[in-house]
C-alpha cells in the first residue's frame, strides 16, 4: 500500500504542475493577445484621427466659420501631441515650453532633430492661428494651408520612432 501512495503522490504532484503551466502559458497567451489588440486599435484610432485631420480640411477650405478654423488646428496639434506622448512616453508635453520639449526630445529621447524642427515649425503656425497673433496668419492664409500642415503632421507621425 505505501508504494501505491508514493506513486499517487507524485502523480498528482506532476499533474498539478502541469496544470498550472498550463494555466499560465495560457494567461500569457490571452496577455499577449490582449496587448496585440490593443496597440492594434490605438493605430486604428490614430488612423481615424488623422482621417477626420484631413475631413476637416476640406471642410475648412470650403468657408467653414473661424471658430472650427481654429479649433482644427487644435485638434492637429493635439493629435501630433496625443503621437509624441505615446511613443516617448512623457507625460504632459502640452504644458512644457516648447524650448523644454525640444531639449527632452532631441537630447533626451533621440529624437532627430530634423523632425523636431518639422514639429516646431507646426506648432509655431498653429499658434499663430489658434491665438490670432496680428499679421502672422490671415484666415485666408489659415483655411488654404490647413490640409498641408495635416500632411506634415501626419508624415510626422509616421516619422516618429516606435521602438
Amino acid at each position: 500500500l505505501a508504494p501505491l501512495c508514493k506513486w499517487t503522490k507524485w502523480l498528482t504532484l506532476i499533474t498539478l504542475i502541469l496544470l498550472s503551466g498550463l494555466v499560465i502559458l495560457d494567461r500569457a497567451r490571452g496577455g499577449w493577445t490582449a496587448f496585440r489588440n490593443q496597440a492594434q486599435e490605438k493605430s486604428k484610432a490614430a488612423l481615424k484621427s488623422w482621417k477626420h485631420l484631413h475631413r476637416l480640411a476640406q471642410k475648412a477650405a470650403r468657408e467653414a466659420p473661424w471658430n472650427e478654423v481654429i479649433h482644427s488646428y487644435e485638434l492637429l496639434l493635439g493629435a501630433l501631441f496625443d503621437s509624441l506622448e505615446e511613443i516617448y512616453e512623457i507625460g504632459g508635453v502640452r504644458s512644457l515650453p516648447r524650448s523644454e520639449l525640444g531639449r527632452v526630445l532631441v537630447a533626451e529621447k533621440g529624437l532627430s532633430p530634423e523632425i523636431w524642427q518639422e514639429i516646431e515649425r507646426l506648432l509655431e503656425y498653429a499658434d499663430g492661428v489658434r491665438f490670432g497673433q496680428a499679421g502672422v496668419v490671415s484666415q485666408d492664409d489659415a483655411r488654404k494651408k490647413y490640409l498641408h500642415w495635416v500632411k506634415r503632421g501626419e508624415s510626422i507621425a509616421q516619422r516618429l520612432p516606435t521602438d
